[in-house]
């Protein structure tokens, strides 16, 4: 969140709060996470109700280990030497 959004994670009192916390604290607009240092300008809100809409798909599964996927070698995950052979050889 403080790449896609680093105003916002600069201006919300518990920065440090992870993605699944906030999902028991409430992701709708005036929820717990959405406390802030001051109150906000107007095109701050406009990038709260983004950041809103981008969370209201993500789905959290307790059991479920969450991982990067390598889509190039989803069986082995990443290596260089895969990276460097799709650089060299996709011809682009």
């Amino acid at each position: 969140m403080c790449i896609k959004f680093p105003r916002l994670f600069d201006l919300v009192v518990n920065n440090e709060c992870s993605v699944g916390e906030m999902v028991g604290l409430g992701w709708a607009a005036g929820g717990r996470p959405w406390v802030w240092r001051r109150r906000l300008l107007a095109w701050e809100e406009d990038n709260v109700r983004e950041c809103i809409l981008l969370l209201h798909d993500v789905v959290l599964q307790v059991n479920v280990s969450d991982k990067w996927r390598w889509l190039l070698d989803p069986v082995n995950g990443y290596s260089v030497r895969e990276a460097y052979r799709y650089i060299t050889t996709s011809g682009e």
